[in-house]
């Protein structure tokens, strides 16, 4: 559409317009299209940034991930995005942030599974008193469960 624009001399304004495109962009078209003809203004595939591994950065990680931690001499005790990255950056030698290990694991066919869903009385307990406000049908169990969970004896060891 814009080389035909282009080609019946008009405007920038006007390929802005009916483009709805900014201004550099235009000049930007204009100029692709003055050097290289229609096929300049293709719309061309990005590839992505690469990953930047070798085959055996590949293979490494991927025997790696198919064992604990601590047996590829990870002080960890499951793999978690920040392990993984700490992992990877010994084995590449260049710093993995979080990111890069969660598209190294896509890339190798892992998924990462959600988090287990929690009933609201399942919640650290004083995440208990703001979700049972939202859930005033359950104050009253909730409540009880509070009140009869043990409490440390004033200066006494904490109740277990």
């Amino acid at each position: 559409m814009a080389a035909a624009m282009f080609l019946r001399r008009q405007t920038i304004t006007a390929v802005m317009e009916r483009t709805r495109r900014r201004r550099r962009t235009i000049y930007a078209w204009r100029k692709a299209w003055r050097d290289g003809g229609k096929a300049a203004l293709k719309r061309k595939v990005g590839v992505g940034h690469s990953l930047g591994l070798t085959r055996a950065h590949w293979q490494r990680v991927s025997q790696a991930l198919k064992q604990k931690p601590k047996a590829v001499g990870v002080r960890a005790k499951a793999w978690t995005l920040t392990v993984l990255a700490r992992f990877l950056t010994q084995v590449v030698g260049r710093p993995v942030n979080r990111y890069m290990a969660r598209r190294i694991l896509l890339t190798l066919g892992y998924r990462q599974k959600p988090p287990p869903v929690q009933e609201g009385w399942q919640l650290h307990p004083l995440r208990q008193k703001t979700w049972a406000k939202l859930q005033p049908s359950l104050l009253p169990g909730i409540l009880r469960r509070l009140r009869s969970a043990p409490r440390p004896a004033p200066g006494g060891p904490p109740a277990v």
